[in-house]
């Protein structure tokens, strides 16, 4: 069917529409050119922030690290680079659009706010205490050196227990027992120290056969969290009307000092007078009397020497790797220092003269410590404030690394427009 004849004027029309859209495809072949200058150049500004980005992350995160085996203190998640390519591991972190302007917000990780303890067995300012601790119980003994007449546990709650845990031990005398006093209990193959936190007399009536507590509900009894017991009974006569024993016993409140490493069975001793061991059974590694408890505290210093010697080890691992042009290099020599001392140490010598020593330069090594990690907590903040400057720079909303990808976006709706307009352009033509 041939086109409907049209006037001049719908002619002229139909040819300055044509006419536009010509120009607006021009323009637009023109923007998509300028856009992919634009792409270059946000490319190469990409690489320059990748690079101040990474140099930053060079020198703050190796002073993490380094300051995660002095203190315990780091950042438990630092972020890297596939976190900035992957903004969603940043959303609502960086940016709020949702404000007029958008507001920079602070990330945990670069103001070391996220901060933790990485647990006892790789940092030095553990082994201080540590140290300290165990050899003064070796050489020196428990603080509260007194004598005890023979006293057996009665009951306990059947488990091991880590030092600092508390508990409650039951035992048949208060003897020469008081609050505060530390000592040994010996008994299933192990010795350990606690500390008494409160000795108490107590009387009631109950069942010491009977340790379950279902059993003791069947038989009327209430459990205490120890021993069946009939609460009911006010006195020994109606205590054993009942079945039941009148129990006279002593109630321990007790802090473990040392670990007991399997349950302590009734029947183990409690011993109160420990004055340490003497020079040459420590030259020696053995003792009568007190092997177990040696052996215990021996293989605890030598375990902590070697995880201290691995502490020193990741520190020179991260001073090494860190960029920092104005990194102090008197630490370099503090840590293979203390890695050679220590180093003679494994196995740990528990002699006079051997401690003596230790103490010597250890006390020297701790200020070191001390110091070293004051001077990263000065020098570490700027290069975190600089790394999350540059991850704006990459990651934000017009960041090098975004900014591309949106141009080219922008530059795909643009070329699929120009496809509508040309289609629109033919459908005009095809009318004249």
């Amino acid at each position: 069917m041939a086109n409907p004849v049209l006037s001049p004027s719908d002619q002229q029309d139909i040819q300055q529409r044509i006419t536009d859209l010509q120009e607006e495809i021009v323009n637009n072949v023109q923007a998509i050119a300028n856009t992919e200058v634009q792409i270059a150049e946000e490319e190469a500004k990409e690489q320059i922030n990748y690079n101040l980005w990474e140099y930053y992350q060079s020198i703050a995160h190796p002073y993490d690290i380094e300051l995660k085996y002095l203190s315990g203190e780091y950042v438990e998640s630092p972020v890297m680079n596939s976190d900035v390519i992957d903004r969603g591991n940043l959303e609502g972190r960086l940016y709020d659009p949702s404000q007029e302007e958008p507001d920079v917000v602070r990330i945990d990780e670069f103001d070391n706010a996220n901060a933790a303890i990485i647990g006892s067995a790789y940092y030095e300012q553990y082994f201080a205490t540590f140290y300290d601790f165990y050899l003064n119980l070796l050489v020196n003994g428990l603080a509260t050196n007194v004598a005890i007449p023979e006293t057996t546990v009665t009951v306990l709650d059947s488990r091991a227990h880590s030092p600092g845990e508390t508990d409650v031990i039951y035992v048949n005398s208060d003897e020469n027992l008081s609050a505060n006093q530390e000592v040994i209990f010996n008994g299933g193959g192990q010795q350990f120290v606690a500390k008494l936190l409160d000795v108490s007399p107590i009387e009631f009536c109950g069942n010491p056969e009977i340790i379950d507590e279902g059993i003791c509900d069947v038989t009327g009894g209430v459990w205490n969290g120890d021993y069946c017991t009939r609460p009911q009974a006010p006195n020994q006569e109606i205590c054993e009307l009942l079945s039941y024993s009148w129990i006279s016993t002593v109630k321990l409140d007790v802090e473990y000092i040392t670990e007991c490493s399997v349950p302590l069975p009734a029947g183990s001793t409690l011993l109160g007078e420990f004055p340490g061991f003497s020079n040459s059974e420590r030259a020696s590694r053995t003792s009568g009397d007190f092997q177990l408890l040696m052996d215990y505290l021996l293989d605890n210093v030598d375990t902590a020497m070697a995880n201290h010697i691995s502490a020193l080890a990741y520190q020179l691992s991260a001073y090494n790797v860190n960029l920092d042009p104005n990194k102090n290099i008197a630490v370099l020599g503090q840590i293979t220092a203390a890695q050679s001392f220590y180093g003679g140490y494994s196995p740990f010598d528990v002699t006079d003269s051997g401690i003596s020593a230790f103490n010597s330069f250890h006390n020297t090594r701790v200020s070191q410590v001390t110091a070293r990690i004051a001077e990263i907590k000065g020098l570490v903040q700027p290069f975190y404030d600089k790394r999350y400057d540059w991850t704006v720079a990459r990651a934000g909303v017009n960041g090098s690394l975004v900014l591309p990808k949106l141009l080219r976006d922008n530059n795909v709706e643009t070329a699929a427009q120009n496809v509508r307009l040309q289609k629109k352009i033919d459908d005009y033509q095809s009318e004249l």
